[in-house]
């Protein structure tokens, strides 16, 4: 088995390490963009990833994440939203409020999800 191999199937088995994003403070309408580089140097041998955790802690403000330019979801004020199995290459983080967001209100915990035992043993046919 080649090493390209041997590394997809234990990305696939463990999956990634955790990428914390503290996002920079937002004017209202504002927006922001990431890409998997700007997560970590080794982030984008992980793409796509497929778990999202965007926590809005500021109080006032809505905050909207579009997945790849395509896929979008509101986070209200004060909550925390939590997306598994959905891949991504790119989050844009919109402020939807008409006040402007701190720097640091808003995180996103980003990472590749290790595949069930169950999937795995399907798709290696152990």
């Amino acid at each position: 088995m080649t090493q390209s191999k041997v590394r997809a199937q234990r990305i696939l088995k463990h999956g990634s390490g955790w990428y914390l994003v503290s996002v920079p403070e937002l004017t209202a309408g504002a927006w922001t963009i990431y890409s998997l580089a700007d997560l970590s140097p080794e982030a984008p041998k992980y793409e796509p990833l497929d778990y999202l955790e965007i926590t809005n802690t500021d109080t006032a403000s809505p905050v909207r994440v579009v997945l790849d330019h395509a896929d979008s979801f509101s986070v209200p004020a004060s909550a925390i939203r939590t997306l598994e199995h959905a891949p991504y290459r790119t989050v844009q983080v919109h402020n939807e409020g008409s006040s402007t967001i701190a720097a640091g209100k808003v995180t996103l915990l980003a990472r590749r999800a290790p595949i069930s035992v169950d999937k795995y043993i399907r798709e290696f046919r152990l």
